[in-house]
């Protein structure tokens, strides 16, 4: 079986400064909105289904003003979740724990890569 071959068609990032401890969290969820359609309208003016697509949101993170990583957006609907899974993400690339008032999350990545059998 041919690997999977993994293409980006659309990628965009979005400058914010949003201090990880008072995000607004429909505010973020309005910020991603705008990327993440522009992403699925290009899946569908290259020629393929939403299915054939995987589109992914990161945060880019700046913690303590010296490190910057790149995170998944996690759960959005409840702050809880939210600050729990940005924490243990940043942790696990940084390799020492991190508190929710070291992170400032400064841009907003979207990008569209489409996923197909690798031609043999």
């Amino acid at each position: 079986m041919n690997p999977i071959h993994r293409e980006s068609i659309y990628s965009e990032d979005v400058d914010v400064d949003l201090p990880a401890d008072t995000v607004d969290l429909d505010h973020l969820r309005r910020a991603l909105v705008g990327p993440f359609d522009r992403a699925a309208h290009a899946v569908q003016i290259a020629g393929y289904e939403q299915d054939d697509a995987v589109i992914e949101r990161e945060l880019l993170c700046r913690i303590d003003e010296v490190e910057t990583v790149r995170i998944p957006v996690g759960p959005l609907a409840d702050g809880d979740a939210f600050a729990a899974h940005l924490l243990r993400v940043a942790a696990s690339k940084v390799d020492h724990p991190v508190a929710i008032k070291q992170v400032r999350i400064i841009g907003l990545c979207v990008e569209a890569i489409l996923e197909r059998w690798a031609q043999a």
